[in-house]
């Protein structure tokens, strides 16, 4: 990018940030329950043989309420080793490991905290949880508002033995009352428990993500005109148009050049607003396959906009049906 270019580019975002874009965005909610940074790591093996347990607590942490306790048991009668860790198995996760014909379970509390709404004043309705197991087994959350007032809900962990991580949705409204005087509020939280299930032998278990968020807001697909003029909006700073990738200055030049009797430029106003308007999270349902029609169109010409293509010739008529198809789609 040349120095004129960064300049107007520069210039642009930030008279339009000033103007109160960032302001407009929309406020997340999210309250994380453990970031899995804070290391901690607990282990029962060997002597003296048969079920036993061990605990270990931490405070001052950046977990909600500044305090976790991890407790892992071995069920099983021998002396093989369970083991419980934070951030040292899997970096930023909590992980639950058992060696061959071991048994056992961990306990993860988090009770230092008071009174905490993870609603936040009923915007969130959820927590996510990532989660991963070599064999499979299952998570049991438990949300108290105090001794006699606490939900469960019980997570399957899925099996996936690469190693990998998938994020589950646990709604507030899944969980089940279960304390002796009713439910939790999850508006008036005083602890949160996780109970990670190890009665296969040999399993591995793994936590990497536990957040109260709330549902997915999907983004509403906006026109090529707010996205030329709002470049401090664009949630990349290159696309690839056709076979061709270009810069966001690039873009921009391409998006203010006069459309009139240039049917590949009618489409790439149209191609750059939709990939934008994808990856800002708006459903590509509907814009993904003209979008993959658009590229393959462009993909037939060498080098870089604009190829000058005559809108009555045969390619011209179907780079302008294109691109009036997903100008439809923009409100």
């Amino acid at each position: 990018m040349n120095a004129a270019c960064f300049n107007r580019v520069v210039r642009s975002l930030i008279a339009l940030c000033i103007a109160g874009w960032w302001g407009a965005s929309v406020s997340h909610a999210d309250i994380v329950i453990d970031p899995f940074t804070d290391g901690q790591w607990i282990e029962v093996s060997g002597l003296p043989i048969g079920p036993r347990s061990a605990t270990d607590s931490m405070t001052g942490i950046a977990v909600l309420g500044g305090k976790r306790d991890l407790t892992v048991s071995r069920t099983s009668n021998n002396g093989a080793g369970v083991s419980a860790d934070v951030n040292y198995s899997y970096p930023g996760a909590i992980a639950y490991s058992s060696g061959p014909s071991a048994t056992g379970n961990a306990l993860v509390t988090y009770d230092g905290m008071t009174s905490a709404d993870l609603t936040q004043g009923g915007v969130n309705d959820r927590f996510v949880m990532g989660l991963t197991s070599d064999l499979g087994s299952a998570a049991v959350v438990t949300v108290y508002t105090d001794a006699t007032h606490f939900s469960q809900a019980s997570v399957p962990v899925p099996a996936l033995p690469a190693g990998t991580f998938t994020n589950v949705d646990v709604l507030f409204a899944s969980f089940t009352a279960a304390g002796p005087d009713g439910g939790a509020s999850f508006a008036n939280v005083s602890a949160i428990t996780v109970f990670i299930d190890g009665s296969t032998e040999a399993v591995d278990v793994a936590i990497n993500y536990f957040v109260a968020t709330h549902p997915p807001i999907f983004f509403q697909p906006l026109s090529p005109g707010y996205w030329k003029n709002h470049p401090c909006a664009w949630p990349v700073d290159e696309l690839t148009l056709g076979s061709q990738t270009y810069t966001k200055c690039q873009l921009l030049k391409i998006m203010r050049m006069p459309k009139r009797g240039d049917a590949s430029l009618i489409l790439a106003f149209q191609l750059i607003a939709a990939k934008l308007n994808i990856l800002s999270g708006a459903d590509p349902t509907e814009i993904d396959p003209l979008v993959g029609q658009g590229d393959a169109l462009l993909s037939g010409f060498a080098g870089k906009l604009p190829y000058k293509v005559d809108p009555s010739s045969p390619i011209g008529q179907q780079m302008t049906s294109i691109g009036n198809a997903l100008s439809a789609m923009w409100f």
